[in-house]
């Protein structure tokens, strides 16, 4: 399956979006609230963070985040978020982006 471009997404993931920003640039602002709230309660979930590290498992992830919030305080940070590939397949969607703050 090709990757797409965001407007060519599945709509309801391409209205997760703006919350997967939104999620983004509180956890900046060292809030993991909006992402805690979407993490994946699936056995199987991982997550391939922001500083190259992995974790898997539910509560692996969740560790993971909150050790990421602990990186970032509120502040006057931007965020631009580029999206190179947006993909959706069957319950499977991801999106590889740049993000800059």
């Amino acid at each position: 399956m090709r990757a797409q471009g965001a407007a060519d997404a599945e709509p309801s993931f391409r209205a997760f979006l703006p919350l997967f920003q939104e999620a983004t640039r509180t956890l900046l602002d060292g809030d993991d609230t909006v992402w805690g709230g979407m993490l994946s309660t699936e056995p199987g979930s991982t997550l391939f963070g922001p500083f190259g590290e992995v974790a898997s498992g539910v509560e692996a992830v969740a560790t993971r985040y909150e050790l990421v919030e602990a990186r970032f305080a509120y502040g006057p940070a931007r965020l631009d978020v580029e999206y190179l590939a947006v993909d959706v397949s069957g319950d499977l969607a991801y999106v590889v982006a740049l993000e800059r703050s």
